[in-house]
């Protein structure tokens, strides 16, 4: 059973208590001070000692320990199970170190904390009377849990956002994520190159001196292998596209009839203007897939085998050609990868991340 009370603030916070079982002093020690001051502070004791089990011991203890947030080992009678179950449970959690006073330097033996653990900052009980022992133990306690109990709050606020999320229709979710990432694109610089601007997939246009940066925002529930082949071919005939004349010697008809094709081409995209290309000598490509759902890693390096991963794997770049009537000119492709998003606050955080690679021009050098 729990030796804990749950309270109002901490009550999801469980502590592994380790110590000597079975001796006068230690058994008082855990009844009079540790197991009233977890209590106090709405916290759950775990403690091998008074949990009546029928399972494997050694199993469960390793199981209660891999279940609680923080542990309290008291050093003592230097019990070897004790320093395993302490060892066992540092690697991942904190442990909060705590003995007899005597056991600090003047003992031998069983009496004696482990000169490799005499470093740690432990706090001391002289005797079972010893009342300040729970107030440094609870000031401890409260250093310890403050970022547990941080990190608890955080994560129920994030499954609250999920929930909210998810309750959404789907188009709505995948409105919503499009204008969040629409949005931190354009505050990238991107001009919208559709009417109007809200418009999904969303595509953004840059201009520098010589550089022709086009961006493209896709979010669907998922990808497959062929939605990213599919979705790169369009942004390769797209990036081509900007390059078509609108006027052709001229000749008026030649040019609404072509204008009129590429409209059918490229519905409620503006478009391209010559002022757009003249002077470009290379262009950069932003393919931008946001997923609902995680998108397999193996599945995006089948579908861009000639693609460079980043090492997060989020990002895939390469360099290639654009062809275009009498042009060649050198292109850098990028592919984002946004998944999964979960929420809205999220679909935030991750634009945020792309965002600022944008700024720091990281997808537009290979």
């Amino acid at each position: 059973m729990n030796e804990g009370r749950r309270g109002e603030v901490n009550s999801s916070i469980r502590c592994f208590v380790a110590m000597a079982v079975g001796r006068a002093d230690t058994d008082r020690v855990y009844d009079k001070y540790i197991l009233p001051t977890l209590r106090s502070l709405g916290i759950n004791a775990i403690f091998m000692g008074r949990l009546e089990h029928n399972d494997d011991i050694d199993k469960r203890i390793i199981h209660e320990i891999e279940q609680c947030d923080f542990a309290i080992a008291d050093l003592t009678y230097v019990r070897p199970s004790v320093y395993f179950e302490a060892g066992y449970a540092q690697r991942t959690t904190p442990v909060i170190y705590t003995c007899r006073a005597d056991h600090l330097g003047q003992g031998t033996g069983d009496l004696r904390v482990h000169f490799d653990l005499l470093m740690r900052n432990i706090i001391p009980w002289a005797d079972v009377n010893d009342s300040g022992f729970a107030a440094k133990l609870s000031k401890r306690i409260k250093i310890v849990v403050a970022p547990l109990v941080r990190a608890k709050q955080q994560v129920e606020q994030n499954r609250a956002h999920e929930l909210q999320f998810q309750n959404l229709p789907l188009s709505s979710r995948l409105q919503l994520v499009a204008d969040k990432f629409r949005i931190a694109v354009k505050r990238c610089g991107y001009a919208s190159l559709v009417e109007p601007d809200d418009f999904s997939p969303w595509v953004g246009r840059t201009t520098g001196a010589e550089t022709l940066d086009i961006c493209r925002i896709v979010v669907q529930p998922t990808f497959t292998l062929r939605n990213i082949k599919d979705h790169t071919s369009v942004m390769s005939s797209l990036m081509r596209s900007r390059f078509d004349k609108r006027e052709d010697e001229g000749y008026k008809y030649k040019y609404k009839t072509r204008l009129y094709m590429w409209q059918q081409r490229w519905p409620g995209q503006k478009p391209p203007k010559p002022s757009e290309t003249k002077n470009v000598k290379n262009v950069v490509a932003k393919l931008v897939l946001c997923s609902l759902q995680k998108i397999p890693r193996q599945r995006v390096m089948a579908a861009l085998p000639y693609s460079t991963p980043s090492a997060a794997r989020t990002l895939f770049r390469w360099r290639s050609e654009l062809r275009r009537f009498q042009l060649s000119l050198p292109m850098l492709f990028s592919v984002y990868i946004a998944d999964p998003i979960v929420s809205l606050v999220d679909a935030s955080e991750k634009s945020r991340k792309l965002s600022d690679l944008m700024k720091a021009k990281v997808m537009n050098e290979a």
